[in-house]
């Protein structure tokens, strides 16, 4: 859930529009006879800049969540913490009057806190170092607009920079475990203007990699 407030002359012809959001996060999963539970929540900020066809963000983040894990009928509880940055920018390009070319390019750095396993299931305990994260990602949208809607088609290329996560089991220290360096997701979208203060939103993605598969995505903006 996030608000916008408005929107605040700059010098020089750049506009200033704040954002504030709070969100809920949650997940559960499944894989022979274990069973995963995740809760939480995140508050974050982002600054939007704008100057005639040149759009630029600035957000922060930070949250924390409580992980439930369920092996044969014995519980582990575990909680977490998140933060991160980013910042991104693009432009649009005209080369007709409802056609828009827009490059853009996001960068981002991301910390996941290191956590401890104290299970009831057996007597080996367990814990993770720190994640740092540094993502970079240029992007490519061709835009196709009317007055009332848009079509458009989407690609990235996301780019993971980061260090490795260490690990222990007891006084046993676990191979290092790294992401992949980087994936690339393309898709397809269309936006609705039905009146003044109701837009709608649909987008449906392709990723090769990270979390592999389709995403369908689905939203609604009411202007108060």
């Amino acid at each position: 859930i996030g608000a916008d407030f408005d929107a605040v002359s700059l010098k020089h012809g750049w506009k200033f529009l704040p954002t504030t959001f709070v969100s809920y996060n949650g997940g559960h999963q499944t894989f022979d006879g274990v069973g995963m539970y995740q809760n939480g929540g995140q508050a974050g900020f982002m600054g939007t800049f704008s100057r005639k066809d040149f759009i630029g963000s600035v957000m922060a983040y930070g949250g924390g969540y409580n992980n439930e894990m369920n092996v044969q009928g014995f519980t582990d509880q575990t909680g977490n913490w998140f933060a991160g940055t980013a910042v991104k920018g693009a432009y649009n390009f005209h080369p007709t009057r409802n056609f828009i070319i827009q490059p853009s390019v996001l960068a981002s750095y991301n910390i996941f806190g290191n956590q401890n396993w104290h299970s009831d299931f057996g007597t080996l305990s367990m814990n993770s170092g720190f994640l740092n994260g540094i993502n970079v990602a240029p992007g490519l949208n061709l835009i196709y607009g009317r007055e009332t809607w848009s079509v458009y088609l989407t690609t990235l290329y996301m780019y993971n920079i980061n260090d490795n996560v260490n690990g222990r089991a007891g006084s046993i220290d676990l191979p290092n475990v790294s992401m992949r360096h980087g994936w690339i997701e393309y898709g397809v979208g269309a936006t609705k203007t039905w009146k003044d203060r109701l837009m709608s939103y649909v987008q449906v993605s392709v990723r090769n990699g990270g979390r592999t598969g389709v995403a369908f995505q689905l939203g609604l903006t009411f202007k108060f």
